[in-house]
């Protein structure tokens, strides 16, 4: 049986648990250093458990590719491929909120081709300093088996760690601006950290589009370091 078939009969059962069920959906895609581009679409259900508790239920499928440096034997020469992949993301997540506090813990399976697999956990919380302004922490754990960012290698075991914090300006109704900074290390001791900046445009409800600059530096000598750019289109009710 498919993936996806799976996802779409877990999630109609998660609905049959609860009578009032809101749908989410919604597509993100980025673009950046080594001709990275990924294009991900997801879909969800939320489940309000009690005023100002809800589960949310997700399935993401996300297009990734990119090129790298590829060294031909048969010319002795240094080329360019490109590497494709999809994952296929199941992600249940459990929101708490109380006054000016939110809470979020976050557990995902992922799975691609080539023997793709990958398990992250995430928390993270989020106070409302005043009406037009909040600030955030979170911290982002992944544990991933594959040969997605090292195509011509063994698939390898890559543990990652991640610690971020923002905040979210807002100007009007429909109108917000956002700024992120997450710190890396990786299992293959690379340290790495990025800095965000977007904005969040609300023109009608459930309607949620954001617009994100995005760079990226690390210790690494290879590849993906630069400027990214990315671009979505969501729905939340």
């Amino acid at each position: 049986m498919k993936k996806s078939v799976l996802i779409t009969i877990f999630l109609l059962g998660a609905a049959l648990i609860h009578a009032e069920v809101f749908p989410q959906s919604g597509a993100e895609s980025y673009m950046g250093a080594n001709h990275y581009f990924s294009l991900s679409a997801w879909s969800a259900i939320r489940i309000p458990l009690r005023p100002g508790t809800s589960l949310i239920f997700k399935y993401f499928q996300t297009h990734i590719q990119y090129q790298y440096e590829s060294f031909d034997e048969t010319t002795e020469q240094f080329i360019t491929r490109t590497s494709k992949n999809i994952l296929s993301n199941g992600t249940t997540v459990l929101y708490w909120q109380k006054k000016r506090w939110t809470l979020f813990q976050a557990v995902s399976i992922v799975f691609g081709k080539n023997g793709y697999f990958a398990a992250a956990l995430s928390s993270g919380c989020t106070y409302q300093v005043w009406k037009w302004l909040a600030m955030d922490l979170g911290i982002y754990l992944l544990n991933e088996t594959s040969t997605l960012w090292y195509p011509e290698e063994e698939s390898r075991r890559i543990a990652l760690l991640s610690g971020n914090g923002g905040l979210q300006i807002k100007f009007t109704e429909w109108l917000s601006v956002r700024g992120r900074f997450h710190i890396y290390r990786n299992s293959d001791k690379i340290n790495a950290y990025s800095y965000t900046a977007g904005l969040e445009v609300n023109p009608r409800y459930p309607y949620c589009l954001t617009f994100q600059y995005s760079r990226y530096s690390e210790s690494s000598a290879y590849r993906f370091a630069g400027d990214y750019f990315s671009l979505g289109l969501n729905l939340y009710y």
